[in-house]
């Protein structure tokens, strides 16, 4: 059965040879033959160059990753080379010959001894507030016109003229009274107070002033008729009352006085209204069936027990004073 198996193989391996020959032409032959001397060719020269010793170090930039970076590298450069035509390269010298420049001229200004101390102002923030300043004395230089600086001349000078107009008033000894006057309030009041004259000159019209010289005029005149007339000894009695307590008691006495003025004011009103009345009724006719009438009614009869009563008062009072 072995013998039967091999035999199969073989006619296989026969079969194959024979569509191999059957489908390679001279054309392929040819191809090949240069590929396979190319590669041997390639392979002599590996082995002269002796990059098997390299191998192992390939290997390991390959599972690294240094080979991609080499090769990422060669790329940038060779696009570099690409890119960098005869104006860039001119561009790139001429910086490059400022920079040096200016590099000798910091040397030799000695600013290097400048740096710490620049550094310690970037620190402490310095920097920034003196570029700020430069930047605001910039700004107040752009902004500072001749019309501006003509002005800030004559403000100069009026300011200066007031300053030895000062000095020759001697006004600087007044300076501790005016502190003095500010601690305490005083100036403040005396400002309010000529606010109130000045608005008291502004409101006083030539009518206002007829007036108050009127009023002033009507009261004097009314203190001189008050002397005339012997006011000064009523004053002296009321002097006089206050000094013993009579004001008193009269203030004490002014509320009863006060309700009896008003009682008798109501009586008053109610004999004048009750008079009123009577006139306008017809006179009585009189006779027993008269006061019968009158009597029924019974407000005729509350006033009449109102005028018993007032009456017994009045005569229990009367007899008491005798």
């Amino acid at each position: 059965m072995n013998t039967a198996t091999n035999a199969s193989e073989v006619n296989e391996l026969e079969r194959f040879v024979e569509a191999a020959r059957d489908s390679v032409t001279d054309d392929m032959v040819s191809r090949l033959s240069g590929m396979t001397a190319e590669s041997l060719d390639l392979l002599d020269r590996l082995t002269r160059s002796g990059i098997a010793d390299a191998l192992p170090v390939l290997a390991e930039m390959v599972n690294n990753g240094d080979l991609q970076r080499i090769a990422g590298l060669a790329r940038v450069y060779t696009t570099a080379e690409d890119a960098l035509t005869d104006d860039i390269v001119g561009r790139l010298a001429n910086t490059a010959g400022e920079g040096l420049a200016l590099l000798d001229k910091v040397n030799r200004a000695g600013l290097d001894r400048a740096v710490p101390v620049l550094a310690e102002m970037i620190d402490n923030g310095d920097l920034q507030r003196v570029a700020q300043l430069a930047r605001l004395v910039t700004t107040a230089e752009d902004a500072v016109t001749d019309d501006i600086v003509g002005r800030l001349s004559e403000t100069i000078g009026g300011g200066m003229t007031l300053l030895d107009q000062a000095n020759r008033s001697r006004i600087g000894e007044a300076l501790p009274m005016i502190s003095k006057l500010v601690e305490n309030g005083d100036l403040q009041r005396v400002v309010d107070m000529a606010r109130v004259l000045g608005a008291a000159e502004d409101a006083l019209t030539d009518d206002m002033i007829g007036r108050f010289a009127e009023v002033m005029g009507e009261a004097v005149s009314l203190v001189d008729r008050l002397n005339r007339s012997g006011v000064g000894r009523l004053v002296d009695v009321v002097e006089k009352l206050d000094s013993e307590g009579g004001l008193e008691r009269i203030a004490e006495a002014l509320p009863k006085m006060t309700e009896q003025l008003e009682l008798l004011q109501d009586m008053s009103g109610c004999l004048n209204q009750a008079i009123d009345e009577m006139k306008e009724q017809p006179p009585a006719k009189g006779g027993l069936g008269g006061i019968l009438k009158i009597m029924r009614d019974r407000e005729n009869q509350e006033f009449l027990r109102f005028v018993m009563a007032f009456g017994r008062k009045m005569k229990d009072r009367c007899l008491n004073r005798k």
